[in-house]
């Protein structure tokens, strides 16, 4: 018996073979069209939307050669396998047969156990056509995402060259600002002083105008102070982001990790986003690669970020904790979580639930890679309440 009811369309002019056929091929579970003139079938095909057709080699008005030419040069069923029936022993007229486009022929009378197997071989053959081809396109289209995210993954590495330079172009002003600033933060006392002292013999805009900087300027300075540290921290962080990879584990401290990757996202993180930092008071130390912990932490709080495109009021949560030999990190978000059934696939190479262009797929695969050479492992579980939870766990260096 077929597997499902594939359609087959029967075209002989003679009713007795039609009756035949269609009891046989409906006792085999096919569902049938029977028709006894061409001119019919051309007309009913495109609307039966057959998986094969049986056509008689010889009937009045066309032949049946010249109904599968007919056939197949409809788009909608070129495709479709095309078997005759014939009672012709010539080869040449069989070769005409192949010739415009049909699989295969059985002889007059029909052997039907015959028939059967040769209908089911090429139906079989059929669906695999159709699965090749539709495997075909998806590597092409896969193809292609994957030569755009390679040209993104150039990006990045150019993006790491330039980052060294950028950051160490930015570090030479920034010297000079630092300087300046500290320095005016040594000498406002004595500036303030004499300010003070002149102030009395002012007009009363001017003196108000005197009191309004000997007030200001103490918090203009530390807040200038305060913004030549915050692009000191960042540039530290793009010089560490795009240093060569350490090829040896050193020791580590997971909190100043959690610190430095927290820094590289806050352009991602943006300040729409609730972030909640929950590190462990005792010292949570391990071996490994700096960068690469601040990398797959990065990476965890970005696809947080972005799991939380839509969601009303935004948090993330990254913490660390010393459980005996044990350091644990956990990053968990609020976002719109995943369904269950990926969550196995995310650790997948070029896996992603992202729109088009929107990510390479690869960063937790990336992730999953660091932390295994670390010695440690990685997981992901859907939060009951909503929104997704990442554990890292790695072996705690002891003396």
């Amino acid at each position: 018996m077929a597997d499902r009811a594939h359609r087959i369309l029967i075209v002989d002019d003679n009713r007795i073979t039609l009756r035949l056929l269609e009891r046989f091929l409906s006792f085999q579970g096919y569902s049938c069209r029977c028709v006894n003139h061409p001119h019919v079938a051309l007309q009913e095909a495109p609307s039966f939307a057959p998986d094969l057709m049986l056509l008689d080699l010889i009937m009045p008005d066309m032949t049946g050669i010249e109904l599968c030419r007919a056939i197949k040069a409809d788009a909608c069923l070129a495709d479709k396998p095309v078997m005759f029936l014939t009672t012709a022993d010539e080869t040449a007229e069989k070769i005409e047969a192949f010739d415009a486009g049909a699989v295969d022929y059985v002889s007059k009378p029909v052997n039907f156990r015959e028939l059967g197997v040769r209908i089911r071989t090429h139906l079989d053959l059929a669906e695999a056509r159709e699965k090749l081809r539709r495997y075909a396109v998806e590597m092409e289209a896969l193809a292609a995402e994957r030569a755009s995210q390679l040209v993104h993954a150039d990006r990045l590495a150019s993006l790491g060259i330039m980052a060294a330079g950028l950051a160490h172009e930015i570090k030479n002003p920034l010297t000079f600002i630092s300087g300046n600033v500290q320095s005016l933060r040594r000498f406002w006392p004595l500036i303030a002083a004499m300010v003070d002292r002149v102030r009395g013999g002012l007009s009363g805009e001017e003196e108000r105008k005197a009191r309004f900087i000997l007030k200001e300027v103490p918090n203009v300075l530390e807040g200038m102070m305060s913004g030549v540290v915050r692009i000191e921290t960042i540039v530290d962080g793009l010089r560490t982001f795009s240093r060569k990879d350490d090829t040896h584990h050193v020791l580590l401290d997971v909190n100043a990790a959690i610190d430095a990757a927290l820094v590289l996202c806050t352009g991602t993180l943006g300040s729409q986003v609730a972030i909640g930092v929950s590190k462990s008071s005792r010292p949570v130390l391990t071996l490994g690669d700096a960068q690469k912990i601040e990398q797959v932490l990065a990476n965890l709080l970005v696809n947080s970020a972005h799991a939380l495109a839509d969601t009303p009021d935004p948090h993330i949560w990254i913490g660390s904790e010393l459980i005996g030999t044990t350091v644990r990190i956990t990053v968990t978000d609020n976002g719109s979580g995943m369904p269950v059934e990926l969550l196995d696939k995310i650790w997948t190479p070029f896996f992603t639930t992202k729109e088009p262009g929107k990510g390479t797929g690869l960063g937790l695969s990336i992730s999953r890679s660091i932390i295994e050479d670390h010695r440690g492992t990685i997981g992901a579980e859907l939060r009951p309440e909503g929104g997704m939870r990442f554990e890292i766990r790695l072996p705690a260096y002891s003396n």
